[in-house]
C-alpha cells in the first residue's frame, strides 16, 4: 500500500472567542446607534426639526390626489407653541390662485376647475409663531371626474307659483340627479315639492322660514350636488320707504315712513345696512323709523334703511341715505318747545324760540328746531354768505309746527339773505290767531323745501286782506327782484282763503297758494290744493320792480280757485318756463289751467297735463307769442283724490302723466325723494311713477 498522505485536523475559528468582552459591548452599541441615525434620516417633508423656538410642524396628509374642481382638507399640528395659526401657500403662493387652486385659513384646498399645465403641486403650512417652520405635502390634481351644476342659482317665487330649475351633469353619462327642498327628497307640501324634472312648486301658504335651498344630487355620484338659493314670497304684499333718498349729517335724524299694502298687517322692521335696528358705525333706526345719523361719517357714507314687512319677510322696501359731516364746533344751534331763551342753544341747554336763536347767529350756522308747537310769530333777519349759508330745519319733517297766535302779516317772516327753510308745518291758531301769508321771504338767494302752508285768512275781519290780497307763500324781495334767486321745491300749500276751514266771504283782492314774486327763481315738485285764486301766481311790480326768468317744472295744481297757473314777465328778452305740470280742476269749470300776461313774449308751456271735465280753457290768457307744445290732457289717475291734502297725488299705472313729461329743466328727484327718471323719460307732476 502507498504510505498514506498524513491527515491533517480540520481548524474551526470562533472569532468572536479572540475578542475579549468589553471590545464586543462596543461594537453592538455602534451597530446599534447607526441604525438609530439611519431610521432618524428617513423623516421627508411632512414635518420640520425642532427650531431655535422649539416649535414643530406635522402636516396631514402627506400626499394626496384631487380631482379638478373638488376639494381636500389639511390639517396642521403645531406643538412648542400656544399659537396654532399658520399661513397656507400653494406652490409658495399665499392662499393659492385660479390657476393653482385656492386654499382657505382652515386649509380647504380646492383644486382649479382646470388642472395646471404641472398637475403636481405642493401645499405649504407656515406658522404664525415662527415663520421659519412650516412644512409641506404634495397633491396632484387630475382631471374631474362627475360635476354638476344648477339654473337659476337664486330665485323669488310667489306662493303657489312654479320655477323650473335645470342640473347640467359632466364627466358621466347618467345625467340623472335626485331633486330636494330643504333636504326633503321632492320636498312636502309644507317648503314646496319639486319633480324628478326640476319644476318647484312654491307652497301655498307662506312658510315659516320663507327662505330656502333647491338641491341637486349626481345619481351618478351621490357625493356630487349643487344647490340653489329660493325665497318664497307673498303674491300681494308690497311696501315702499318714504322718502326714497336723504341727506342727513352726522348725529341728526330723519323720519322714514314705510307703507305697505297688500295686508291688514303693516307693521315692518327696520333695517340699517341690513342689520336690524343699525348700529353706532352706520346709524340707528327706532321701530318708527326715526334714523339717527353715526356721530362720525362712515368710510362709505352712503347707507341703505329698509323696512322689511314682519307679515312677509320677502317683502322690503328701501331708501338710500348719505351721511355728511356735521357743522363746525359752535355754528349747530337748536330750539326745543321745551327750552328756554336764557340757555346757550346747546343740544343740552336749546332755545325756545326761532327768533331769538336768529339774533344770536351768524353765517354758517345751522338751526335745528325740534318737533313741537310754536305759537310766535317767526321774524328772521340774519343772512349767510355764498359760502356759508344759513340753515333753518325742522329734524323730523312737518314735526315743527308754527301755530301762530295773534294778528299778522306773516306767521313767517324772513328777510335775510343766502338762507333755508326746510321742514316746517306752518298755519295759524285757528281760533286765537289770522295771519295774511303763511311764509314770506324778501332776501336773495332763498331756498324753500318741503313745507305744509295751510288753513290760513279763516278770519274775514281781516283789514290789510281788503286790498292787499294773501298768500301761502310768498317769495319776494326789497332789494332787486331782477336779478335774485330762489329755489322753491317739495313744498305742500293747501286751504289759502276761501277753501280754509270756517272761512267767512271777505274781500281780499287775491289769495294765491303760491306767490312767486323774484327772479331767477325755480320751482319744482310743489302741491297747490285749493287756492282761492290762481294757485301759482309768478310775476312782479313793473316799473318798479320787474321780475323774469322763472321756471315752473313738475309741479301740481288741484281744485285752485282761478286758476292753477299765472306767468308775468316785466323785463324784456327773459323766458318764462312751465312744463311737466299737472292741472286737475274737475271741481267747477270756468277755470284757466295756464295763463300769463300780454308781456310774456318769451313763454313756454311744454309736456303739460290739463284735466278739466266740467269745461274751463287749459291755455287762456297766453300771449300770442308764447309757444305752447306737447299738451296732454285727462285724469292723471291719482292714487286717492280727495281734492286737499288729505289725498295721494302719486299717479297709478297708465297715467297719461307717465313718461310723458320732457327732461328740460326737470329736476332729478321728485317731492318723496325718488330719483327721476324712473322709465323711459320724465313724469309729469310732483311725484315720479
Amino acid at each position: 500500500m502507498p504510505a498514506s498522505t498524513p491527515r491533517v485536523p480540520t481548524a474551526h475559528f470562533n472569532l468572536t472567542a479572540f475578542v475579549p468582552m468589553s471590545y464586543r459591548r462596543w461594537y453592538l452599541l455602534c451597530v446599534w446607534l447607526s441604525v438609530v441615525l439611519l431610521l432618524a434620516g428617513c423623516g421627508g417633508g411632512s414635518s420640520t426639526s425642532p427650531a431655535e423656538s422649539g416649535i414643530k410642524m406635522a402636516i396631514s396628509p402627506r400626499s394626496s390626489t384631487v380631482s379638478a374642481g373638488s376639494t381636500q382638507v389639511y390639517t396642521a399640528t403645531l406643538t412648542g407653541s400656544t399659537d396654532k395659526a399658520v399661513t397656507w401657500l400653494v406652490n409658495n403662493v399665499a392662499g393659492g390662485n385660479s390657476s393653482l387652486g385656492t386654499i382657505s385659513s382652515d386649509g380647504l384646498f380646492t383644486a382649479p376647475a382646470t388642472p395646471p399645465d404641472n398637475l403636481s403641486e405642493t401645499i405649504t403650512a407656515v406658522s404664525h409663531a415662527d415663520s421659519t417652520v412650516s412644512a409641506s405635502a404634495a397633491v396632484t390634481v387630475t382631471p374631474g371626474g362627475v360635476s354638476i351644476s344648477i339654473t337659476p342659482t337664486s330665485a323669488k317665487v310667489q306662493a303657489g307659483s312654479t320655477l323650473q330649475f335645470s342640473a347640467t351633469v359632466t364627466g358621466t353619462t347618467d345625467e340623472t340627479v335626485t331633486w330636494l327642498v330643504n333636504d326633503v327628497q321632492g320636498g312636502n307640501s309644507t317648503v314646496g315639492t319639486i319633480s324628478s324634472s326640476g319644476l318647484f312648486t312654491a307652497p301655498a301658504n307662506l312658510p315659516d322660514n320663507p327662505f330656502e335651498t333647491i338641491t341637486a344630487i349626481s345619481q351618478a355620484d351621490p357625493t356630487k350636488s349643487t344647490s340653489a338659493a329660493v325665497t318664497i314670497s307673498s303674491s300681494t304684499i308690497s311696501v315702499s320707504v318714504a322718502p326714497k333718498s336723504a341727506t342727513v349729517q352726522a348725529g341728526l335724524t330723519e323720519q322714514f315712513t314705510a307703507t305697505v299694502t297688500g295686508t291688514t298687517n303693516t307693521a315692518v322692521v327696520w333695517f340699517v345696512n341690513d342689520v336690524q335696528g343699525g348700529n353706532s358705525t352706520y346709524g340707528t333706526i327706532s321701530t318708527l323709523g326715526l334714523f339717527t345719523a353715526p356721530a362720525t361719517v362712515p368710510a362709505n357714507p352712503t347707507v341703505i334703511v329698509k323696512a322689511t314687512s314682519y307679515q312677509d319677510p320677502t317683502e322690503s322696501g328701501t331708501a338710500t341715505v348719505i351721511v355728511t359731516p356735521s357743522g363746525t364746533p359752535g355754528i349747530d344751534y337748536y330750539v326745543s318747545p321745551t327750552g328756554g331763551d336764557s340757555g346757550d342753544g346747546s343740544p343740552a341747554h336749546p332755545w325756545a324760540t326761532l327768533n331769538h336763536a336768529d339774533a344770536m347767529i351768524g353765517p354758517g350756522a345751522v338751526v335745528h328746531v325740534a318737533p313741537g308747537t310754536y305759537t310766535q310769530a317767526v321774524y328772521l333777519t340774519a343772512s349767510g354768505t355764498s359760502s356759508q349759508p344759513i340753515e333753518y330745519i325742522s329734524d323730523i319733517t312737518w314735526g315743527a309746527k308754527f301755530v301762530i297766535r295773534g294778528s299778522n302779516d306773516s306767521c313767517v317772516y324772513s328777510i335775510g339773505s343766502y338762507i333755508e327753510i326746510i321742514g316746517f308745518d306752518i298755519t295759524e291758531d285757528p281760533t286765537r290767531g289770522s295771519c295774511r301769508i303763511g311764509l314770506r321771504t324778501e332776501g336773495e338767494h332763498v331756498t324753500v323745501q318741503k313745507n305744509y302752508v295751510h288753513d290760513l285768512n279763516r278770519d274775514s275781519t281781516i283789514s290789510s286782506c281788503a286790498s292787499a290780497g294773501g298768500a301761502g307763500m310768498l317769495i319776494d324781495s326789497q332789494l332787486d327782484p331782477s336779478h335774485e334767486y330762489a329755489t322753491v321745491d317739495s313744498n305742500v300749500v293747501d286751504d289759502i282763503g276761501g277753501k280754509a276751514p270756517g272761512y267767512a266771504a271777505h274781500t281780499c283782492h287775491y289769495i294765491h297758494n303760491y306767490y312767486l314774486s323774484i327772479s331767477h327763481m325755480t320751482a319744482t315738485n310743489n302741491l297747490s290744493l285749493r287756492a282761492e285764486s290762481w294757485g301759482y301766481s309768478m310775476g312782479g311790480h313793473p316799473p318798479a320792480q320787474p321780475v323774469g326768468y322763472q321756471t315752473l317744472v313738475n309741479n301740481a295744481s288741484i281744485a285752485d280757485g282761478y286758476g292753477a297757473f299765472y306767468l308775468v314777465s316785466d323785463i324784456s328778452g327773459s323766458t318764462e318756463i312751465a312744463n311737466n305740470n299737472i292741472v286737475d280742476e274737475r271741481w267747477s269749470s270756468g277755470i284757466i289751467g295756464f295763463g300769463g300776461s300780454a308781456s310774456l313774449g318769451n313763454g313756454t308751456f311744454s309736456n303739460n297735463l290739463t284735466y278739466m271735465p266740467l269745461g274751463g280753457n287749459a291755455y287762456g290768457m297766453i300771449c300770442p307769442t308764447c309757444t305752447v307744445s306737447n299738451p296732454y290732457s285727462g285724469n292723471p289717475l291719482f292714487v286717492k283724490y280727495t281734492g286737499d291734502a288729505a289725498g295721494d297725488y302719486h299717479v297709478q299705472s297708465g297715467s297719461p302723466g307717465i313718461d310723458h313729461g320732457t327732461s328740460a329743466q326737470a329736476p332729478h328727484h321728485d317731492a318723496g325723494g325718488k330719483n327721476r327718471p324712473q322709465g323711459s323719460g320724465w313724469d309729469i307732476g310732483s311725484y315720479e311713477f
